[in-house]
């Protein structure tokens, strides 16, 4: 469970006091169903804009392999993905489709270097 609030105090942008930056508020949870499903929601609040709620599900089908989607309500923008991990390295392919915009696929690479605490304390109990 997470809360997050973006300039609560409405900064200006530069010196002109109608340019201001929006303030942005959101609150979201997530739960583990299992060891395989996650599934969470954000529910996002923008100065001038309509609410957004942001749902996804993430499904590790093998414990290397993984399948994720999403909805964003306000832009009715769908997200999916599918990625492959390691202990120390992950890849993610990913792809969204937006009414306007259109399709824009994406790729993550994510990398670990050095031990982990866990391994360092169990090659040092």
């Amino acid at each position: 469970i997470g809360v997050n609030a973006y300039n609560p105090i409405r900064a200006a942008w530069s010196k002109d006091e109608q340019e201001r930056i929006p303030s942005r508020y959101s609150m979201g949870a997530g739960i583990d169903v299992s060891d395989k499903l996650f599934t969470g929601v954000e529910i996002i609040k923008e100065e001038n804009q309509p609410v957004d709620v942001q749902a996804a599900i993430h499904y590790s089908f093998l414990p290397q392999f993984f399948v994720r989607g999403g909805v964003a309500t306000q832009t009715s923008n769908y997200f999916a993905a599918v990625g492959f991990q390691l202990p120390a390295f992950r890849i993610d392919i990913s792809g969204s489709y937006h009414q306007q915009l259109g399709w824009s696929p994406g790729i993550l690479l994510l990398a670990k270097f050095g031990k982990s605490k866990s391994a360092i304390s169990a090659i040092n109990p």
